[in-house]
Formats: C-alpha cells, structure tokens, sequence
C-alpha cells in the first residue's frame, strides 16, 4: 500500500509569486491578463505528477482583519495595495482549482497558513506526511519531522523548486520552529474545529478520502 501523503496548497501566496514571476500574458480575444493563472497552473500540475500525493487541499486567505490585527493595529499596515491586474486573476485561480475539485479551506479572522499549520498538525498527529507548496518563506516555520515546504527558488523559474524538510534545520533552530508549528492550534481551537468540519477536512477517525485526487 502506498504511504499516505497530504499535499496542501498556500493559495495567495503561490498566486503572488507566480503574479510576480510570469511574464505578461494575456487573452488574445478578450486581453483578460492571465499570467498568474498560468504559474499557478504550472505549479499545480508539476505537483501532482511529480509528488504523487494522497490527499490534497488548498487554504485562501479571507478579505478582511485577522485576530493578528487585533493583537497588532500596524498589521501589514505598510503592505502596498494588491494590484488590479492580480486581483482580476483571484477568481479565474478558484475556478481552476474547483475543477480539479481540490478542496478549498478558508476561515473568517485567520490567514491561510494558520489553516495549514493545522491541517499539517492533524495529518502528522495521524501519522501522515505532509508538503506545503507555497511562496512565503514565513511558512519554513512549519517545518517539522513530518512537514516538508516547497518553495519556488528566487529569481528562478516559478517551477524551479526547493524542498526544505527538517535536516536542513540546525540543533538551535529546533526549538523555535516547534513553538511556531504549533501557532496555528494555539491561535484559536474555532480554526480547528471549523477546518474539521469542512468536506475533507482531517477528521478524528483519520484523513477523509474527499481530498483524494480523483
């Protein structure tokens, strides 16, 4: 039998790099700018043909503030805004995404990679391996021995990856990235009890087949 493996998906950050990293490209009849759609793309397929996994699932961010901005009112304060042309592409990313009927998690007052370090925490506590595929370094965090990241090399092609697992850690790292692997179940148990009851979401009794590729 195959070893279980849980792919999971950063979302907004794989739309940014790839947004960042593609050349323009655009619809030749309508001119609708596509070009983060198709790095995403890329990255989706190389995914899944090469890493073969299991299960999978994506997490988005959600508009609005997250319990870090009631912690901290400068949260992100110095951001820029997000550009239109990225913005007209969210959507086309969603449909993308549902027809591949890969999961989509979401929650109101969290971020995306508290989603992830959840549902990696759940997978590892089932004995199930984890990769998260994103494009923000913040999410090495997570890296545990169980929770690998992939993440697309810099001034490189938005395919040309890195797998950072665990050994690349030093002793002294150690520690630190422990306590940030656990800040996604420590930030609220609401994150957790609504990501296990969404359709394929890790449950008690173990991974639900819905996040399966088909």
């Amino acid at each position: 039998m195959k070893k279980p493996l849980l792919v999971l998906f950063d979302g907004n950050a794989l739309i940014h790099r790839a947004f960042h990293a593609m050349p323009p490209l655009t619809v030749r009849q309508t001119g609708e700018m596509v070009s983060a759609v198709y790095g995403f793309a890329l990255m989706l397929l190389k995914v899944i043909n090469e890493l073969k996994p299991t299960h999978y699932a994506i997490a988005f961010d959600m508009k609005g503030p997250t319990f870090r901005h009631e912690l901290f009112a400068q949260y992100k304060a110095q951001r820029p805004p997000t550009p239109d042309e990225l913005v007209a592409q969210l959507g086309r990313v969603r449909q993308l995404v549902e027809s591949f009927h890969i999961p989509i998690f979401e929650l109101e007052g969290f971020e995306a990679d508290d989603l992830l370090g959840t549902l990696s925490q759940q997978a590892s506590g089932q004995d199930i391996d984890t990769i998260i595929i994103t494009g923000d370094a913040d999410t090495m965090q997570l890296v545990s021995p169980r929770v690998k990241v992939l993440y697309p090399k810099p001034r490189r092609a938005f395919s040309d990856t890195t797998l950072y697992d665990f050994s690349i850690f030093s002793t002294s790292m150690v520690h630190s990235v422990t306590r940030a692997a656990k800040a996604p179940s420590a930030a609220s148990s609401g994150a957790t009890r609504i990501v296990t009851a969404a359709a394929g979401a890790p449950t008690e009794s173990g991974i639900s087949s819905t996040v399966r590729p088909s």
